[in-house]
């Protein structure tokens, strides 16, 4: 039977038919057709033969693979949990408001890239709509400490806490009304395509989230230990009622620090 197909090689309507040594098709799936009243009719559609499994990543590929991928998604937490632990370490306050400023922070960076992906250059775009998001975030922060927090500063620990649910609130449905209620993604600004490292699949993004996150954390450590604004930081962190007699003044402090 493999040598009679390996005799044929006939010109057909999709390609050439012919078949290989083994009894496969050459060049890929062949549609087998007939003239019948004047019309093609499709006798067989033939597959080319499949290609050979990929062999099974090893264990240490796969540990490998979950660690970066841990890491990835961590460094995110991380960058979140680092705005609450800052609020905290100052007024003792569990800010609710904080996940709403980050999500209103990311849908404006949705949307600048959206707006500029046509016209400049897409990390030129990224770029833009990063920027912008950060001024955003630190507009709405300050907003937030003036007109919500600060007038409860010295008030019982359950009156900002119920304040801060409050903006949360707010904030969620401010959100809908300008983005509505479905889904965005972030348009693709960069070339994705996966490196292989010790056989764990690594995309640049991954790279760029832990790279700005590393970054991110130096330099708050650097601005914590080694400025004068990071000194008057920990000072109100330790004792605000203390820091205001040594003439720091703690009003800045955590409005700068929201």
């Amino acid at each position: 039977m493999v040598a009679a197909l390996h005799a044929i090689h006939r010109d057909g309507v999709t390609g050439p038919i012919a078949f290989d040594a083994k009894g496969d098709i050459e060049g890929g799936a062949v549609t087998l057709y007939r003239v019948e009243n004047g019309q093609w009719r499709v006798i067989d559609a033939v597959p080319a033969a499949l290609p050979p499994p990929a062999p099974a990543p090893g264990a240490g590929a796969i540990a490998l693979q979950q660690l970066v991928n841990g890491l990835t998604v961590g460094a995110i937490y991380a960058l979140v949990a680092l705005g609450y632990t800052l609020v905290y370490g100052i007024l003792g306050l569990i800010n609710f408001a904080h996940g709403e400023v980050v999500m209103i922070g990311a849908m404006v960076a949705i949307s600048v890239v959206g707006a500029l992906i046509g016209s400049v250059s897409p990390p030129l775009a990224l770029l833009a709509g990063t920027g912008l998001a950060a001024l955003v975030c630190v507009a709405l922060g300050v907003l937030i400490e003036r007109v919500a927090y600060r007038p409860l500063r010295n008030a019982p620990k359950l009156a900002p806490l119920i304040t801060a649910i409050g903006v949360s609130i707010v904030l969620q449905n401010v959100a809908m009304l300008v983005w509505g209620r479905q889904y965005r993604t972030m348009p693709e600004t960069l070339d994705n395509a996966p490196l292989t490292v010790l056989g764990a699949a690594v995309t640049p993004l991954q790279g760029l989230i832990l790279l700005g996150t590393g970054l991110v954390l130096a330099g708050l450590w650097w601005l914590i230990h080694h400025t004068p604004l990071g000194r008057a930081m920990r000072a109100t962190a330790q004792n605000r009622d203390a820091a205001q007699l040594m003439g720091v003044d703690t009003d800045r402090v955590i409005r700068r620090r929201l």
